[in-house]
């Protein structure tokens, strides 16, 4: 998945051949990042540790850019490329088993030491990275969604 950058908002759904493109995902590039792009580019060297105004209007939006064959081309289609576009289903499937393993414990330390220590287990397992994945991956889902409903004016 690349990040695409322009000095407008892209067009939402380009058709395609055989397919269209779905421009998604689409926010302001903050300042923070345009600084980054800018050092990584290698051009500070040679103009300076501060990005030019026309570099910054070349990366003023930040979007993602996927291909949906004609097919595909339906509200689950669309849900299910822009996922893939970041998870793959083995990705996808790891961070769930990491966070039934989670939920599992959970149970486990509710059947045998109770409410109050399942419950320290559960605020424990807050700031773990199998639940900060899975909790990122939730979020790129409903995004997803989000998207297909917008491109298909569902509520």
């Amino acid at each position: 998945m690349e990040n695409k950058y322009s000095r407008e908002i892209p067009i939402k759904v380009e058709r395609e051949k055989r397919g269209y493109t779905l421009n998604y995902n689409v926010k302001e590039t903050s300042g923070e990042e345009v600084l980054d792009l800018w050092l990584s580019s290698g051009r500070s060297e040679t103009e300076g540790d501060v990005p030019t105004e026309d570099f910054k209007q070349e990366h003023k939006y930040v979007y993602h850019s996927i291909y949906v064959a004609m097919g595909q081309w339906k509200y689950d289609g669309v849900v299910e490329a822009i996922i893939r576009d970041k998870y793959s289903a083995d990705q996808m499937e790891a961070i769930t088993n990491n966070m039934n393993v989670i939920v599992g414990e959970f149970f486990n330390q509710l059947v045998t030491g109770g409410i109050i220590q399942a419950t320290k287990y559960l605020v424990g397992s807050i700031h773990d990275a199998n639940t900060a994945n899975f909790k990122e991956m939730q979020e790129w889902r409903a995004m997803a969604k989000s998207e297909a409903r917008g491109v298909f004016k569902k509520e």
